[in-house]
Formats: C-alpha cells, structure tokens, sequence
C-alpha cells in the first residue's frame, strides 16, 4: 500500500514540475520601484518614445487579435480572415472581413490602434 502512495506522490511531484506557469503576480514594491525608475531617468523612458511600439502589421494584427478574441470569440473573430490593415496618421486601422454573399448577416470588426504607444483607439462590431 505504502508503495501505491509513494508512486502517486512521485507522479505530483513529477508533473507539478514539468507545467511551468506563464506569469506570476509582480510584487507591489517591485512594481513601484520598476515605474520609480522610469519617471526618475527619462533617459530609460526615451528607449522606446521615439520609436514606434507597433511598427509592422504581424504585431498590430497581434495585439487587436488579443482584443477581439475577448471581446467577440475566436472564432469570429477568425472567420473574418483575411483582415483588411492600414496605418493613417500613427494609427493601425484593421477591419474584419465582411462576406456579402454569406446568407446571415454577421457584419465585421473594426480597431484603431495607436501605433506610437499601443492605446486601443477604437473597438467595434458592426451588423
């Protein structure tokens, strides 16, 4: 019996180890020194502010993906494949595809996103 409950425990200890988390909460004094940091050193802040955050259409489709897919489902959201993306005036404007010949009307998405500092503009889904 005692061999049954050393394997079982084995087997935890063994899978507990082998699943490895994707994050972990940041602890409340860490996180404020991080953001201490970045407003007493603007030179750390200026890294990024004169470049853009979102600078290619595989990130911005990226992170609208992670919108709309909370947002409105997956698999919507994919069926409106492929995504109609241009950038105007520092924004990511992606639309859902429409399907005109499709019998239910589902309409398509829209998301402008701020391509300088990643800020959701606009978010939508239209009949």
């Amino acid at each position: 019996m005692s061999k049954i409950i050393y394997f079982f425990l084995l087997l935890a200890v063994i899978f507990s180890s082998c699943t490895k988390k994707a994050w972990v909460k940041l602890d409340i004094d860490e996180a404020n020194s991080c953001i201490y940091e970045f407003e007493q050193h603007d030179s750390l802040c200026k890294l990024y502010s004169d470049k853009k955050l979102i600078y290619n259409v595989e990130i911005a489709i990226s992170i609208a993906e992670v919108y709309l897919f909370d947002k409105f489902g997956k698999n919507r959201i994919i069926n409106e494949r492929p995504y109609k993306i241009n950038i105007v005036n520092d924004c990511w404007v992606i639309e859902g595809n429409y399907d005109k010949e499709a019998n239910e009307k589902t309409g398509s998405f829209v998301i402008v996103i701020n391509s300088t500092d990643g800020r959701v503009i606009g978010l939508a889904h239209y009949k």
